[in-house]
């Protein structure tokens, strides 16, 4: 490569050392052709054509004004820079103006450096500028019919610059005019997410060592929008120079129909969340994770409990927007590296990665239930949810993704069977348990045929007579191979499997007809029957209890309905309604496990109830938590004062009915009173 010349127009021999010198200190690779006359001033021009031209201002008979025009004649892309020791600024600034480029006293020579290079620069800049507007000029002349007509964006880039672009070239890139394309860096238009390979390939295309290329890549506006692009590339001459020529379509509609497409097949439509495919990817990927930075994944089952009642009271559009609630709400709960899916229904599944501590999982645990728990309001009431959830831990409980699910689900029905509204971990035995349950399952339809179940009766004692005036109907499966079955083992199996309704009715019109038998001999009796919340939700459980107490010939006030605290607590409104329903009846209706639930005596207002009945969990505590003795006085007494008669569960010494006796409970329950002769109904039939 040719060194730059700088023609020096300089009379002066000191002051012509001085400034090459300064020309070498600022790095400028460069030959000095120095004249002092105007005749070989006006040669050098013509014949060394010098990058840059360095004048003094005073010169014997010859002036720097004078050299300026000629050089702008000759060379007008040839920076003239003036360095004088006599200009003044009048003269400096006549001189800017007539085509000098910068000016300099040589008392400050240390500004020849960078103004020569700013110079050259600026020089260099204008040069390519015109040759790309030339080359445009003579592309548009060959191919514009051709080109124009495109209906995709064609550039040319030559030594990486944009030398030509077409009308949809302008168009795609939001271009006003050729100039905002043309001149310019194509790398620029690259997004930053597709630079990796952009310069390589172009690289490749200019040496023609690649001779034709296609891809997919995000490109830039020149509004600052992304626009995704197919190119396609091939190695061109132009004018004798090495080109590439660059076909782009827009492929953005495409690309988000494309996405959309892998949305749709890997999140939920209505939640928007991550959908069981989803799960599947992103649990493998996790377990992977965790294997190679030893680390820990846990997986959580989540099941809405009682959510039916919801699509069936309401419709499904609020069970839809219910579903939307604890969507959002689950993902507030847990961290931003978790992850929450809806697998379906009423299930979703959390996912923890990168786990150091299992505590971790109990503590996001507890948030989740509790931002589930919380009130949502929809159809113009409140709604309270409660959910049961399973967990498992990979590599604890399971070597893989398969079956880490599997754990899951697994404790995700211990928790059901534990009550409900809570959270169990996978335990070895529950992989028993699972075999168990699904048997259990099986068998329990054929129960229904072989008339398995029987009632027996807890007895109601009336503490300041110790008479007995009632008794609680209770269930038992008779077994042929495991024996009596407490309900507790098969209850919540029977509202899983939608079994509890016909079981619920036959309870119902056998507790009745007993106790008719009974009011033959004693008088007045009361019985006691458990409603299930599937029972509850139903719209026809007043025509049920209507059609059961006419079957049985029974008056309406010997029979009591006990609806556990908990159910109320789900739809207080709807729950509220069914209430006043059945008392339209006659009959009586207590609160169940009173204590153990999420209401409370103040909520008790709303609900036209006859009593009360204390969980046995706080009788329990009589005689040995002075608390549960002082939450026990103060139902009986908060419960007095509602009008409500209080009944006491669970009462199983004579010191927990003294302690009950003393602070005025009006009944009690239990086994201390098994022995008195309440008769049990041997062999019924299910009908």
């Amino acid at each position: 490569m040719n060194k730059r010349i700088v023609l020096l127009l300089e009379d002066n021999d000191s002051d012509a050392g001085l400034l090459e010198r300064e020309l070498r200190k600022a790095g400028i690779d460069f030959t000095i052709h120095r004249v002092e006359t105007q005749s070989d001033y006006v040669r050098a021009l013509s014949e060394k054509k010098p990058s840059l031209i360095i004048s003094d201002y005073t010169l014997p008979e010859f002036d720097g004004l004078s050299a300026l025009g000629l050089a702008r004649q000759t060379l007008p892309d040839s920076p003239f820079i003036f360095v004088s020791g006599t200009i003044g600024e009048e003269r400096a600034i006549d001189a800017l103006k007539l085509g000098a480029t910068d000016y300099i006293h040589k008392d400050n020579l240390r500004r020849v450096g960078p103004a020569v290079k700013k110079a050259l620069a600026e020089a260099e800049e204008r040069v390519r500028r015109r040759e790309a507007e030339t080359a445009l000029r003579k592309a548009e002349e060959q191919y514009q019919n051709l080109v124009e007509l495109s209906p995709d964006a064609i550039l040319t880039v030559s030594g990486g610059v944009i030398t030509f672009a077409n009308k949809a070239a302008l168009k795609l890139y939001r271009a006003d005019h050729h100039e905002q394309l043309v001149g310019k860096q194509y790398i620029d238009l690259v997004h930053e997410d597709s630079l990796g390979s952009t310069t390589a390939r172009l690289r490749g295309l200019e040496d023609q060592v690649q001779k034709h290329s296609s891809i997919e890549q995000k490109h830039v506006r020149l509004d600052g929008s992304v626009v995704h692009v197919e190119l396609t590339s091939a190695p061109v001459a132009l004018h004798g120079n090495d080109a590439i020529l660059i076909f782009a379509r827009d492929v953005s509609e495409r690309k988000r129909y494309q996405s959309e497409l892998e949305h749709q097949a890997t999140h939920d439509a209505l939640t928007g969340l991550p959908n069981r495919n989803s799960l599947k990817y992103r649990l493998s990927h996790a377990i992977a994770s965790a294997r190679r930075h030893d680390k820990m994944v846990a997986i959580t089952f989540i099941d809405l409990d009682n959510f039916k009642s919801i699509n069936d009271n309401f419709g499904h559009e609020v069970g839809d927007e219910v579903l939307k609630a604890v969507a959002a709400r689950l993902a507030e709960a847990v961290r931003t590296t978790d992850t929450v899916v809806r697998l379906g229904g009423d299930e979703f599944v959390l996912l923890f990665t990168d786990l150091d501590d299992v505590d971790v999982v109990t503590q996001l645990m507890h948030r989740a239930l509790a931002a589930i728990s919380r009130p949502i309001h929809a159809a113009g009431t409140e709604l309270v949810l409660t959910c049961s959830a399973g967990i498992s831990i990979y590599p604890l409980d399971a070597p893989d993704a398969d079956t880490v699910l599997r754990n899951a689900d697994k404790a995700m029905y211990r928790a059901k069977e534990k009550g409900r509204n809570n959270f169990e971990y996978f335990t070895p035995d529950l992989n028993s348990r699972s075999s168990e349950r699904q048997a259990l399952s099986a068998e329990l339809r054929r129960a229904i045929e072989r008339k398995e179940f029987c009632l027996c009766y807890q007895p109601q004692v009336d503490i300041p007579s110790g008479r007995p005036t009632g008794a609680e109907a209770l269930i038992r499966w008779n077994h042929p191979a495991r024996g009596i079955l407490l309900p507790e083992k098969f209850i919540p199996l029977c509202e899983e499997l939608g079994l509890i309704v016909p079981i619920g009715e036959w309870v119902l019109q056998t507790a009745c007809k007993r106790v008719k038998t009974l009011l033959t001999e004693q008088s007045p009796f009361t019985v006691s029957v458990n409603i299930s919340p599937v029972q509850l939700r139903q719209t026809s459980l007043v025509a049920l209890i209507e059609r059961v107490l006419r079957s049985a010939d029974l008056a309406p006030q010997y029979l009591e309905l006990d609806l556990k605290e908990s159910m109320l607590a789900q739809d207080p409104r709807s729950a509220v309604q069914t209430i006043k329903g059945l008392k339209s009846l006659g009959i009586g209706i207590a609160i169940d496990e009173f204590g153990a639930g999420n209401s409370g005596l103040a909520q008790l207002q709303q609900y036209p109830v006859d009593r009360l009945k204390i969980d046995r969990s706080i009788v329990n505590g009589i005689g040995l938590d002075t608390e549960d003795e002082t939450i026990c006085r103060t139902i009986i007494m908060l419960a007095h004062n509602l009008g409500l008669k209080v009944v006491a569960e669970g009462v199983a010494s004579e010191e927990q009915l003294a302690f009950l006796r003393s602070h005025g409970c009006d009944v009690a329950q239990g086994y201390l009173f098994s022995g008195n002769p309440i008769p049990r109904e041997e062999s019924p039939a299910l009908s």
